[in-house]
């Protein structure tokens, strides 16, 4: 680029805004979280050409580039972070607190893409809308491409012959959208946080600037650009307004914001274009400037609002919109351009400690961090360790797409001489592990679990529905046969019935998905009927309409009640149909016995997140290990009782 253009500025104000409108929770920008699309694309675009350019110029080198990056992204991001880590300590138990240490740790290395995919899921999942740091994944995405793009850009210019290179970057586009658009169906966390799912966005940015590199005079007709800029930004906010299905983003959905975003800058390219016209207005310009600060700022407030519970009004979305960009104003103007533009930027033991101090001082503070517990309350340290605690991380060899051995994955007393049950199903089953587990104790007996997420423990003996996987029935059919040779008396089964019921992108309740699950329910039970053995069937869990797990947790924090009503909640219709016809279902077989948990945490339609101080659940629809322990307490009790 030749001269400094003010439409792109525009256009990142664009992004910032659709992101920051969606983050509020303002309903007509449901899916303004493309606004980080159209950042990629712009980065890929500018960071390129600055990159040709220097390279051109034989003026660049490695330490050079990272030295610019390092001062360019880090002080505002260090300022944001500084403040969070303060604020934070005072909200957060000990154990989220440790937490956001360990995703400032990975920030500061650029790897906190990796660490929200590893440990906290999906992007769209209600409780990470809690945590202050989960915008950084986008930093740590642009940080990987920026390792890669230099090293990439002087073997073609110096090493490749340039149609080679064009070939090889072509093929790394296209195999980028494929992965996408894979991922996004089998694993849509991955394909929202990776690199390699998201690298074809950068890359369309990057490919428009390989283009003008080469052509340099190159610009578009006016009456061209003019009219791709008009369809380009139309499709923008049309995306950001109407696309209603989070589950099939990223995709090749994203692709739309990346392509406009690409048409823009290439529209742009001819100074009278529209763009600059409409872009290029002072108040997008001035918002454009300050757009990684206000990215920067705006998540941890919104996060700390959510966390502490407090309702977005339209006051509160206001006061956020005001707060976020005073804040971003402060950072702008006496943190990122201050330190950008100072002559400590030309150090190169400024860059070192720039990158290597901050990751020291976290790592620290992350092992230094369980501590603080040691000054909180302590009913609140319990409950937030019992609100933490997965079934399906203590016994994750188990909960695999292999059996395990009996002595692997014991249930109860190791010491029985016989197994007396086996455990089967899904994740719904996993957290009914350690439920089980108490009960074999209480009678002195052993048994062993059998689970896979999203495996149902249901046969097909025709045609399978899409919902199982092909993982799924070779490990179904591996847990039939050990029961069957088993010489165990008792089987335990249990699923999300409900879960397996909801069908499309929206998981609307389908009575058609039902009659599928009953269908292989009753193959499984017509199977298990001919081996004498008596089956416990769990009923499905109530399942919270959204993911107040953490409800009690806050309660206790903040002051409240632990039971107040904020902490309870009405399973949906749906989920009444479904158990109706479970057990509909499960009478006709009388080797069949069921156990309603709901009985011990709903009464007359209401439910309980939290018993005798402990939260219930670990997220809107799974029991945490010590729930599942307690109420494997209440049920023996109310047994013998009756």
């Amino acid at each position: 680029m030749k001269h400094y253009r003010a439409d792109i500025d525009g256009l990142r104000a664009i992004a910032v805004l659709l992101v920051l409108f969606f983050h509020i929770d303002w309903l007509l920008f449901q899916a303004g979280f493309i606004g980080v699309d159209v950042f990629f694309t712009i980065s890929g675009f500018l960071i390129t050409s600055i990159l040709l350019k220097d390279i051109n110029r034989e003026s660049f080198t490695f330490l050079g580039f990272y030295k610019k990056r390092a001062f360019r992204l880090l002080p505002a991001y260090l300022f944001m972070l500084i403040i969070a880590l303060c604020v934070f300590y005072f909200i957060l138990g000990p154990l989220a607190y440790q937490d956001l240490l360990a995703s400032g740790f990975a920030s500061t290395i650029f790897a906190s893409n990796f660490y929200f995919f590893f440990h906290h899921g999906g992007y769209f999942s209600t409780l990470v809308t809690e945590l202050p740091l989960l915008h950084t994944w986008s930093l740590a995405v642009e940080e990987q491409f920026y390792l890669l793009m230099p090293v990439f850009l002087l073997l073609w210019v110096r090493v490749f012959k340039q149609k080679a290179a064009m070939f090889v970057f072509g093929c790394f586009f296209l195999l980028s959208v494929f992965v996408s658009y894979y991922l996004t169906n089998l694993n849509q966390s991955a394909a929202y946080f990776l690199l390699f799912a998201r690298i074809h966005e950068l890359l369309l940015g990057a490919m428009l600037a390989v283009f003008l590199f080469k052509k340099p005079e190159h610009k578009p007709a006016l009456w061209f650009a003019n009219t791709l800029f008009v369809i380009s930004i139309i499709a923008i906010i049309a995306v950001a307004l109407l696309l209603e299905s989070k589950q099939v983003f990223p995709g090749l959905i994203a692709l739309i914001p990346c392509l406009a975003c690409v048409a823009i800058l290439y529209a742009g390219t001819n100074t009278k274009c529209l763009s600059h016209s409409v872009l290029g207005l002072p108040v997008f310009v001035k918002i454009g400037l300050i757009s990684y600060s206000l990215y920067l700022w705006h998540w941890p407030i919104v996060a700390g609002l959510k966390y502490i519970g407090i309702e977005f009004t339209l006051l509160v979305q206001l006061a956020i919109i005001a707060s976020s960009f005073l804040m971003a104003f402060i950072s702008y103007r006496f943190v990122e351009t201050k330190v950008r533009y100072s002559k400590l930027a030309n150090s190169n033991k400024a860059m070192l400690a720039i990158y290597i101090l901050p990751v020291a001082l976290l790592l620290g503070l992350y092992y230094v961090a369980p501590s603080i517990s040691n000054n909180a309350n302590p009913q609140f340290v319990e409950a937030e360790k019992a609100h933490r605690s997965k079934p399906n991380e203590l016994r994750g060899k188990c909960h695999s797409a292999h059996i395990q051995s009996e002595q692997e994955c014991v249930l109860g007393d190791n010491n029985a001489t016989k197994l007396n049950a086996i455990l089967w199903g899904d994740s719904h089953a996993n957290h009914f592990a350690p439920f089980v587990d108490e009960v074999l104790l209480s009678n002195k007996q052993k048994g062993m679990d059998i689970t896979m997420g999203s495996c149902p423990p249901v046969l097909y003996f025709e045609h399978t529905p899409k919902f199982i996987s092909e993982a799924c029935i070779l490990k179904n059919q591996g847990a039939i046969e050990l029961i069957e040779s088993s010489d165990a008396p008792v089987i335990y089964l249990a699923g999300s019935w409900y879960g397996y019921s909801l069908a499309g992108s929206k998981k609307a309740f389908s009575k058609e998905r039902l009659e599928l699950v009953l269908k292989g329910l009753t193959n499984t039970l017509d199977k298990l009927s001919n081996t004498n053995k008596q089956v416990v069937v769990f009923d499905t869990l109530a399942r919270l309409p959204q993911d107040i797990s953490a409800c009690s947790l806050k309660a206790l924090k903040f002051g409240k009640d632990v039971e107040n009503p904020e902490c309870v909640f009405q399973p949906n219709v749906e989920q009444f149909e479904v158990s109706k016809s479970v057990n509909e279902l499960l009478s006709r077989y009388s080797n069949v016995k069921v156990i309603d948990i709901n009985r011990l945490i709903c009464e007359q339609g209401s439910c309980k997140t939290v018993i005798s101080g402990i939260p219930v659940y670990r997220d809107s629809n799974h029991l945490n290990v010590v729930s599942a322990k307690k109420l494997a307490a209440l049920y023996l009790l109310d047994k013998n009782t009756n």
